[in-house]
């Protein structure tokens, strides 16, 4: 009932983020609300499975009307984001979705599953677009000393399946995934685990109960996206440093910055410029600046 009604937390004494990460010895205060809810956010962080499983029952436990409204909503969010058109009336992005072929009312089930927490809106842009739309801006890429512009051949030691590495897998030959591709594994009787392009026309009649979930390892060495943002603030001492400390310690490295004030009291980062590595890092990032004081929103744009 806590964690239902959790709203903020108190370490030693000071507030700090639910996120917050406890060292040993540290004294926690929860503060509860009346109206307080949980979160979806919350499952990108909590550790045990118990606080998972608590979590998503507490969604289930919700009309599926009111799931399928979060999920739309939160998934526009992050097409938002990352500069990508909303959902439209029949939620069209989702008509081939992990090779399959959905009808509304499957499109549907994806968003009620997003909204319980179940499947996280991220997982859904990565199954939707390739690596290069969701980063590689007009501008340029930055990349490690010369090389082809075509994508890098894929080894079974690239791809993790369901989360275990080292699974014997081979590549599909009807569509040839390549490094960076959205995949998807499917068990071939016989033949272990096939790995093919998500979209691939093969799977749309293919068995469910079949499909694993599968991802590449790593992306490819020494390249880096060059990614422009563009974050509107309310302005406040100490603001920018906030801002560049955090992304400071997630590792990215800062090319640009670009000042635009307006009338009020709002500020505009024009153009804030990072080197990342791959999407995760991307969404990483994005959700650590939205929750600086005083940070509205961030965005990608082109």
């Amino acid at each position: 009932d806590i964690g239902n009604k959790a709203y903020m937390a108190k370490v030693n004494g000071s507030i700090v983020p639910l996120d917050y990460e406890l060292r040993s010895g540290q004294v926690v205060e929860m503060i509860t609300r009346k109206g307080a809810e949980p979160n979806q956010y919350w499952l990108s962080f909590v550790k045990t499975s118990g606080a998972k499983n608590k979590i998503k029952n507490w969604f289930k436990g919700k009309d599926q009307g009111r799931n399928t409204r979060a999920g739309r909503d939160l998934l526009n969010k992050y097409l938002e984001r990352i500069n990508k058109p909303i959902l439209d009336a029949d939620y069209s992005i989702l008509k081939h979705y992990s090779g399959k072929r959905l009808t509304v009312a499957e499109r549907e089930k994806v968003l009620e599953e997003v909204g319980l927490g179940m499947v996280l809106p991220s997982q859904v842009v990565r199954t939707i677009f390739p690596v290069e739309e969701l980063l590689v801006s007009n501008q340029q890429i930055k990349a490690a000393p010369k090389k082809s512009k075509r994508r890098k051949a894929a080894a079974p030691k690239d791809v993790v399946v369901d989360g275990l590495a080292d699974l014997p897998v081979k590549f599909a030959n009807c569509c040839k995934p390549k490094l960076g591709d959205p995949i998807l594994g499917y068990i071939t009787r016989g033949q272990g685990i096939t790995v093919h392009k998500s979209n691939c026309k093969i799977l749309l009649n293919s068995q469910d109960d079949r499909f694993v979930r599968v991802y590449w390892a790593h992306c490819e060495v020494g390249s880096t996206y060059r990614v422009n943002l563009v974050l509107e603030l309310k302005d406040r001492v100490g603001l920018l440093h906030d801002i560049t400390n955090i992304v400071s310690k997630a590792g990215v490295n800062i090319v640009d910055i670009s000042l635009q004030r307006g009338q009020d009291e709002s500020v505009k980062l024009r153009h804030f410029i990072v080197d990342i590595k791959n999407y995760d890092q991307l969404e990483g990032l994005m959700n650590k600046i939205e929750r600086i004081d005083d940070v509205l929103s961030v965005k990608k744009i082109d």
